[in-house]
């Protein structure tokens, strides 16, 4: 089990922001005034991150023993820490992770592969940083999408990570120690 910072620089976590328009044309040509305001809706957010869980498998195995991993010799070293990653975040719904990793040293692992990621998104009958007569009779927010990208993280052992991050994530950590 790898506990992990994942980062996805290409997938968005969308937010749909509006704000009053008092002064312009809208889309459909309606004047907006104080009187009349429209609606600007804008659809933006940063590049997606989380805290994921999931399972390493390394396909040539590789020695728990303890000091028995080393890079002295590289080959092997390399065959043992080459490993499959595929996870979950631990913050939200749908978002999927796969890919390769290498295990760079005793429970601490380098990874990369693809985000897929279901997201809010804008509603069809509207455009980003588009200017509309006053509240639109549907939401500006449209049905969920799925969403994929690149990721890369750095991870840990599950038993390692909960030991420099449990309090931090609650990962962990048991209901009876959140409260206190």
């Amino acid at each position: 089990m790898v506990a992990a910072f994942a980062f996805s620089p290409g997938v968005a976590e969308i937010s749909i922001r509006t704000s009053a328009v008092t002064t312009g044309i809208a889309n459909d040509g309606t004047a907006c005034s104080t009187t009349t305001p429209c609606t600007k809706v804008l659809s933006t957010g940063p590049a997606h991150s989380s805290v994921i869980l999931g399972m390493s498998f390394h396909p040539y195995g590789y020695d728990t023993f303890p000091k028995a991993f080393s890079w002295k010799h590289p080959r092997q070293a390399f065959k043992e820490a080459f490993g499959i990653f595929g996870g979950l975040s631990v913050q939200n719904l749908n978002d999927y992770y796969i890919g390769p990793d290498l295990q760079i040293a005793h429970g601490v692992q380098l990874m990369g592969g693809v985000n897929f990621y279901r997201q809010n998104a804008l509603d069809t009958d509207f455009v980003n940083g588009g200017i509309y007569p006053s509240s639109p009779t549907p939401a500006f927010t449209g049905p969920q999408k799925w969403t994929h990208g690149a990721y890369f993280g750095i991870g840990l052992n599950l038993s390692i990570f909960r030991k420099a991050f449990g309090s931090v994530t609650g990962l962990g950590v048991n209901a009876a120690n959140k409260g206190s």
